[in-house]
């Protein structure tokens, strides 16, 4: 098969697209660009109980591209093919890549590549800083006994007047540092103590200036003590002041000795008391200094335990919204309530994190974001949380409005639904709280004085969906005598494609869509119902109650639009023989009519559906490597049904079993051509022949190549013999395997793009499927002018021709030959193409007999070197399809036992227009020297098979596990890419063949 650019019906053969266009079809056409580049979708995954805060770096060949989160996804695009480096930057200290970092890939033209990156995160260190704090001291009289430094009231580091002193080990973040011990002739400047922030890792420096005046004349010395006790003591500490002089830190349990203070009575002042905590006696307190001595006070205080609130606040939108409202829990404790819309406060609650988890949520709403909730609750302090809930309705309402009725006459409506819902209304009416789906209404007449009431329309379908409200309007009206008359124009089941009149037979097993022709006589809005009855030979098995597709009964025959007939689909259980079928539209006559007696088809009774059983499509893919130029088809057990995939929605068959063959390496010298100028398309597929044989195989064999040109030659396979070859273009492989698959099957080129030797019989004007088709997978309709799949046209479809031809081929094609038991035989094949004979080297296989199904114009025979008769044969070659040299094909495995085989010398072929070609074995005696050995050698590609092809020309490789032949090799040599742990190896010298097995050596 060709595909090639340009007018679509111009010119000779179907040509594959070049990378910049492809031109797929007539009539219409389609262009490909083939991909260049590749894409790839990188995931991060991240455990372990310290996450790194900031994510990581995505490299690329070494080079940083872009962020990524620790749970996430990129997708890198426009990536050249071949291998990459991709992996991880920024990875926090305590983190680790798991695996390659970075790791090797490869990107591949046209494809999305996946690479998922797992990093495991360890406790990460705790994050301190370091503080040091140095003291100035000038004037007449300095500190006799120097200072002390606190950090969020914890004192006891002493300090000289002048000095340093370094803190170690603080964790990051604000502290408090104050100085204390200050003589009362001192003071600080600035606040004291004052705020700094620690920097994880660093060392922050704090600077406390002091001066320090003359001394009173009569002066003593004062210590100030404070004593705590509580659940929840003051975290920091508290300041005091003498005399209302400056502010001193001191600690919740500590002494603080203050020198230098004037003789005599002076106020001492306790603050800095956090709200929970309470100054036991008198604050400020008055205390007497006597000069030259000490007096001392002391504080008492007391600290209750520091709890906070939280204030849980929901929302609730949609409707309806939770009627009972919520229930509320704070870590394990009991539920309390809440309203939809409310706010709820809790006290009590202990400093630190708390989850909070709204509960007792109707089916039909949804906490918006995360629930439970983690919160962080402070002391003395209100935490605000709030919570949102969407609500979206779960029923919906269909209301029916009934007009046109005369006071007190009752309407006569039933309204029908899912999960068995029935309702009986006689008014307009709304029906609430219906669960969503599909409601039918239907309306009965009425009479009343004499009068008959018809309502209209009798009959609807309408959908109820959550939350909506759906309406149905019947109108009532006297009626009259009818001129509206229904009729069934007939009916039919399409599997793939098919006439009106059914004259397509029916595949047993498998889908259909029924479709029922309803035609009215006059312009209408009825909306009738089509009940069809299925039977099984004479027993009723189903009814189906088919409603109308639109508000009108069509006047004429539209088949090519869907919605012009009453359709179902039709299970492959219920295709079986003895079908029979029969319609009737409007079967409760509920739409009045000029004549009733003509609405069921056949008029006769149920009619007999022709249905025939097939086999299954039993196929191997044979994934075919060039050793010319190293490209090899793209075929695998993931990608294997996207090559039968569209033969399966045209062909009659029930279904496919398709296996994937190990890697074929053809040695033919040169690659495949546009034009098959070489013949090496023709070679390829008489090397597939022979491989079925070799193999012993009844399947379908389709070899897989890949091309390199842009447009040409795409496919090619026998007529009548269950052997085809195609390429692996993405878009375009399936239907070249169902044109290839189409020529096995018996069929002949369709007249569409310039196909050669179109088939005579072919009966639709210019290649099309003449009759409408269905795709049963996507629900389409195949027009009458759609090409058939055995032009050359791009968007094929299957004309009723074909699909019978294939059917009554496949159902009634004799056998291939094949007798019942396995034995020694000899492989004879080779091809006419072009008026050039190819007789290839025979082979002495083990596989059942085949042999020509009738005598021919040609034959073979093999003679014994006196010229004695071992075998012959007559036959006619297998025409092929497709190809430009107009190639004929033989492959026969003729039984043979030992000695005849011994015998043989000489295998000649004759026959019209060839003369005679012949093939015989070269005598030891005219060789060289002795035949060098065969070897078989693990190498960068893969295995080297080498052998002697002076004495043996051609040399059939088998993997020795499997069975499977793996190249029919030239030339002495074959790179296998497999790599495979021992062959078995049958040379030919051209009639006579000899075997070995080997083990491969590195």
């Amino acid at each position: 098969m060709r595909h090639r650019r340009g007018s679509p019906r111009a010119g000779r053969g179907l040509f594959l697209a070049s990378t910049a266009a492809l031109w797929l079809a007539c009539g219409g056409g389609g262009e490909l660009t083939a991909p260049t580049t590749g894409a790839l979708e990188v995931t991060t995954s991240t455990t372990g109980p310290s996450p790194d805060p900031d994510g990581y770096l995505l490299t690329f060949d070494d080079v940083e591209v872009q962020p990524i989160g620790v749970a996430a996804a990129a997708t890198l695009s426009d990536l050249a093919p071949g291998p990459h480096r991709v992996g991880l930057a920024g990875v926090s200290p305590n983190c680790t890549v798991q695996g390659a970092n970075p790791r090797t890939l490869t990107i591949v033209a046209g494809e999305t590549a996946a690479e998922a990156i797992a990093v495991v995160c360890a406790e990460a260190p705790p994050a301190t800083g370091d503080l040091t704090v140095t003291t100035s001291t000038s004037g007449p009289s300095p500190d006799p006994d120097g200072y002390s430094v606190t950090v969020d009231g914890d004192g006891g580091r002493a300090i000289d007047v002048t000095g340093s002193v370094a803190i170690t080990d603080l964790s990051a973040g604000d502290h408090q540092v104050g100085l204390g011990g200050i003589a009362a002739n001192c003071t600080v400047a600035g606040d004291n103590p004052r705020a700094v922030t620690v920097v994880a890792g660093g060392v922050v420096a704090i600077e406390f200036s002091l001066e320090c005046g003359a001394p009173p004349p009569a002066r003593g010395t004062l210590t100030v003590t404070t004593a705590t006790s509580g659940p929840s003591p003051d975290p920091d500490g508290y300041v005091f002041t003498v005399g209302g002089g400056p502010e001193q830190p001191i600690g919740a349990g500590a002494t603080v000795t203050v020198a230098n203070v004037e003789a005599g009575t002076t106020a001492v002042e306790l603050s800095g008391v956090a709200a929970n905590c309470s100054v036991g006696g008198q604050n400020p307190r008055p205390v007497t200094v006597p000069a030259g001595g000490t007096a001392g006070v002391e504080f008492t205080v007391t600290c209750e335990a520091d709890t906070g609130r939280l204030a849980i606040t929901t929302t609730s939108t949609g409707s309806p919204a939770d009627p009972s409202g919520y229930t509320v829990r704070v870590d394990r404790e009991p539920t309390l309530s809440i309203g939809a819309n409310a706010t709820r406060t809790i006290d009590g609650l202990a400093p630190g994190p708390h989850t909070v988890e709204l509960g007792d949520i109707a089916d039909n709403c949804a906490v918006q974001g995360q629930n439970p909730r983690n919160v962080s609750i402070t002391a003395s302090q209100t935490t605000a949380v709030a919570f949102t809930v969407a609500c979206s309705a779960t029923t919906g309402t269909l209301a029916i409005r009934v007009a046109g009725l005369p006071e007190g006459v009752r309407a006569a409506v039933t309204v029908t639904g899912p999960g068995g819902y029935r309702a009986e209304l006689t008014s307009t009416e709304t029906l609430a709280d219906l669960v969503p789906g599909q409601y039918t209404m239907n309306a009965a007449s009425v009479s009343s004085g004499g009068t008959t009431y018809a309502p209209s329309p009798a009959s609807r379908t309408v959908a109820v969906s959550a939350g909506a409200a759906a309406e149905v309007a019947v109108a009532y009206a006297a009626a009259s005598a009818p001129s509206l008359n229904l009729s069934i124009a007939g009916f039919n089941l399409t599997q793939s494609v098919q006439s009106f009149g059914n004259e397509v037979p029916l595949l047993s097993g498998r889908d259909a869509l029924l479709r029922v022709v309803v035609l009215a006589n006059e312009s209408n809005t009825a909306t009738p119902q089509v009940r069809v009855r299925l039977y099984d030979g004479g027993t009723l098995v189903e009814t189906l109650a088919i409603p109308a597709p639109a508000d009108t009964v069509p006047t004429g025959r539209m088949d090519g639009v869907l919605g012009t007939t009453w359709n179902a689909l039709i299970p492959g259980s219920r295709i079986r023989r003895g079908l029979r079928l029969l319609a009737d539209v409007d079967p409760s006559n509920a739409t009045p009519e000029a004549d009733e007696t003509d609405n069921m088809y056949p008029s006769g009774g149920p009619q007999a559906q022709s249905v025939r059983t097939a086999p299954p499509l039993s196929v191997v893919l044979v994934p075919v490597r060039q050793s010319a130029n190293q490209l090899q088809g793209d075929v695998t057990t993931a990608n294997r049904d996207r090559y039968l995939d569209f033969t399966q929605r045209i062909y009659p068959i029930p279904g496919y079993q398709a296996d994937v063959h190990a890697v074929y390496t053809t040695a033919t010298p040169e690659p495949l051509q546009s034009d098959n100028a070489n013949g090496a398309w023709n070679t390829v597929l008489s090397e597939m022949a022979a491989l079925r044989l070799a193999e012993d195989s009844e399947r379908h064999y389709y070899g897989v190549v890949r091309v390199g040109y842009g447009s040409g030659l795409a496919g090619m396979g026998f007529i009548g013999l269950p052997v085809a070859i195609g390429y692996d273009d993405p878009g375009d492989r399936g239907r070249i395997v169902a044109h290839e698959l189409g020529h096995t099957w018996g069929r002949r080129h369709a007249n569409c793009g310039g196909a050669d030797n179109p088939d005579p019989s072919f009966p639709h004007p210019n290649g099309t499927i003449g009759r409408i088709g269905y795709d049963l997978t996507d629900g389409i309709l195949k027009q009458r002018t759609t090409p058939d799949v055995m032009g050359y046209c791009g968007d094929p479809w299957i004309s009723d021709y074909t699909y019978q031809g294939v059917m009554d081929f496949r159902g009634t094609a004799p056998g291939p030959g094949w007798s019942s038991v396995a034995q020694s035989t000899l492989l004879v094949w080779g091809r006419i193409a072009s008026g050039r004979v190819v007789l290839e080297p025979a082979f002495r296989v083990v596989t059942r007999p085949v042999l020509p199904e009738r005598p021919g114009a040609y034959a073979i025979e093999g003679s014994a070197s006196d010229g004695s008769r071992v075998f012959g044969l007559t036959f006619d070659p297998t025409e092929v399809a497709d190809d430009p040299r107009d190639g004929r094909h033989f492959a026969f495995a003729v039984p043979l036992d030992e000695r005849s085989t011994a015998r043989l010398q000489t295998i000649r072929l004759t026959g019209p227009g060839v003369g005679m070609a012949a093939v015989s074995a070269a005598p030891a005696s005219l060789r060289a020297g002795p035949a060098k050995p065969a070897s078989a050698t693990l190498s960068a590609g893969g295995v080297t098979i080498e052998w002697d092809a002076a004495a043996q020309p051609m040399a059939m490789v088998r993997d020795a596990r499997s069975g499977e032949v793996l190249s029919l090799a030239r030339g002495g040599s074959v790179l296998l890419p497999a790599v495979v742990s021992v062959v078995e190896l049958v040379m030919s010298d051209g009639v006579r063949s000899s075997t070995a097995t080997l083990r491969v050596r590195p």
